[in-house]
């Protein structure tokens, strides 16, 4: 209910309509950028990560099965444009990649940072607006 209310909201604010399969194809990226983010730098925060590497590299195999799911409801969405997923994928997974820096590693934002942060945003909305 209140994802719904949300989701009205945003439609409202932007003017554009968020379907259902674009949201799940955004939750997919995100989820896999999240999940690859810890997978490779969550050696230089926790030591189990470090001592196990063959054990971290198997979690692989489920992330593969979100961006193949991702590409495919994507590619759909985005009329057989793949070209769309590309780009909205890179722009994800770099705000992702800031976020969890900030958050696990403290990095601070610097004005080139929030540039491209800028710049991923437009990005995503060029791709689903226009």
């Amino acid at each position: 209910m209140w994802m719904r209310f949300q989701i009205q909201l945003l439609e409202k604010i932007t003017g554009f309509y968020l379907s259902p399969k674009l949201l799940q194809f955004i939750l997919f990226l995100t989820i896999g950028h999240a999940f690859v983010w810890t997978q490779c730098n969550g050696q230089l925060i926790w030591k189990p990560f470090k001592d196990n590497i063959w054990a971290v590299c198997l979690m692989g195999f489920p992330l593969s099965y979100l961006f193949v799911r991702a590409t495919r409801i994507g590619y759909d969405i985005f009329d057989e444009k793949l070209w769309a997923v590309k780009l909205i994928g890179f722009s994800v997974g770099t705000i992702v990649f800031f976020i969890m820096t900030l958050i696990f590693l403290g990095e601070s934002i610097t004005l080139k940072t929030f540039v491209s942060l800028l710049l991923c945003v437009a990005i995503i909305l060029v791709q689903i607006t226009l």
